[in-house]
């Protein structure tokens, strides 16, 4: 990966829907050579897929929150179970299994406190009955998906 890819993937990273006429105009190449290196950038795997970024708020959602879950070990049937079980509720926007004092985080959407309370005592539950501990961060405000400069010159 050189120079160009990398501002390419720095532009891409802020705005998914830039042109490649766009960016050629930003690196200095042509837009076939910036749609070459695009397209070699997704097909080494470098760029895995684009998506909407939806304002939660405006679909019914007004809050998120951050879900520390330590699992009870005797009662984890595997990993990839849980996994399975996790992608298929629709009020997780997203999971990270972790290394450290939690097992793994989940990041809950909801639209109201009486929702997220729903979440937390019931629904989860089902959803991975080896619960043992759930810690709760209700997210204020965030700043999301502002991607990372990837240094051009390293």
């Amino acid at each position: 990966m050189d120079e160009k890819d990398k501002k390419i993937l720095n532009i891409l990273q802020k705005d998914g829907r830039a042109t490649s006429k766009s960016i050629s105009k930003k690196i200095g190449l042509s837009t076939p050579a910036v749609l070459e290196r695009i397209k070699k950038l997704e097909n080494r795997g470098v760029i895995t897929g684009y998506k909407a970024i939806l304002n939660h708020k405006k679909i019914g959602k007004s809050g998120k929150a951050i879900l520390a879950i330590t699992l009870d070990r005797n009662g984890v049937s595997s990993l990839e179970d849980i996994k399975s079980s996790l992608e298929k509720c629709e009020f997780i926007e997203s999971y990270f299994f972790t290394t450290g004092k939690y097992d793994f985080f989940i990041i809950v959407d909801f639209r109201s406190i009486d929702e997220l309370e729903q979440i937390l005592m019931k629904e989860l539950n089902v959803v991975i009955p080896s619960i043992k501990n759930i810690e709760t961060f209700v997210i204020l405000s965030a700043e999301e998906n502002l991607g990372y400069d990837i240094d051009v010159n390293s």
